[in-house]
């Protein structure tokens, strides 16, 4: 008697579908993309719910289908060139089961019906994540975007539909934004090490110009200490050699030939001009200045011996010495 009843059900159900009206609709379901003169055959005993509602779907093939872990049991059917559609709500009514499509997606989900269908609201408002990555994500999972829509003023997601869809959406954009925050975090922490491997190389650059300077003015101070110490050592270390002159005259002399006058430098200015410390042409004034200067740069001093006798004595022609440092 229970399987008369549940051929006799399902007869109807066919009927009505025959008829072309189709139970969905007609108690304000959303309506189902059926393929036209599609019938199924299928006998099952004690088979599993999910798997019997991915059978009736994949016969239709014209969409997906989503069971949610809720939608559990065993069931027994028998159909015999039965419409897909009729089949589909046959098995929807007798286990007490409800279901939402989305038309973008093509994809019914099926949950336990709890008093006729629950919808709800909700509100989710992103951090970083972008509505339209999350309608993308939506469609990849399956969830569709219907009662779905987005304030850009607030950035907020309105979420509205049946519970369980609801919240597996409201999980997936929070899960979405934590990891774009993620990945927002990695690339700010790579800018900052960037950054600060750049001030690091900066500081290196002036501790190595600075340690060059540095370097080279230590270099030049040694330098500076080895030549004055030098310089203290030659001084400390000099050889007087006493040159006595009997002919050749210190500074220039006037001289008288033939009627003419002129002038026969001294060694003094022969000095100066074959050591080039006093440029060709330029006279110092005064004897006496003149030798202090070629005793300051030569280390040649001359002192004059004026010699009352003897070989190349007289007044006319003073004989000198020369001291050399």
């Amino acid at each position: 008697m229970y399987v008369f009843f549940r051929f006799l059900l399902g007869a109807i159900v066919a009927l009505t579908v025959c008829f072309d009206a189709d139970s969905s609709f007609a108690q304000g379901k959303p309506q189902l993309p059926w393929a036209q003169g599609r019938t199924l055959e299928y006998n099952a005993v004690n088979q599993d719910l999910k798997l019997l509602l991915r059978s009736i779907i994949r016969a239709d093939g014209g969409f997906n289908i989503i069971i949610k872990p809720e939608v559990k049991g065993e069931v027994t059917v028998q159909f015999r060139k039965v419409p897909v559609a009729a089949a589909f709500n046959q098995v929807i009514e007798e286990n007490n089961l409800d279901y939402t499509y989305a038309v973008r997606e093509k994809t019914v989900t099926v949950f336990p019906r709890s008093g006729g269908r629950s919808l709800i609201r909700a509100f989710v408002t992103p951090a970083v994540a972008k509505f339209g990555a999350i309608q993308r994500a939506l469609r990849t999972h399956g969830l569709g975007t219907d009662g779905l829509a987005f304030d850009a003023s607030s950035n907020t997601v309105s979420i509205f539909g049946e519970r369980g869809r609801v919240k597996d959406i409201s999980d997936l954009i929070k899960q979405l934004d934590a990891a774009e925050l993620q990945r927002l975090k990695l690339r700010q922490d790579k800018a900052s090490k960037k950054e600060e491997q750049a001030t690091q190389s900066r500081l290196a650059y002036a501790a190595r110009v600075k340690a060059d300077a540095d370097k080279g003015k230590a270099d030049a101070e040694r330098r500076k200490a080895e030549f004055q110490q030098k310089l203290y050592a030659r001084m400390l270390d000099f050889k007087v050699k006493v040159i006595r002159l009997r002919f050749a005259s210190v500074s220039a002399t006037d001289k008288k030939f033939q009627n003419k006058s002129f002038t026969v430098p001294g060694i003094e200015d022969t000095l100066q001009k074959i050591l080039g410390l006093v440029p060709p042409g330029q006279q110092q004034s005064g004897n006496a200045s003149a030798a202090n200067t070629l005793a300051r740069q030569t280390g040649l001093y001359f002192s004059g011996m004026a010699s009352s006798g003897g070989s190349g004595g007289g007044a006319e022609n003073p004989a000198y010495e020369a001291a050399l440092m």
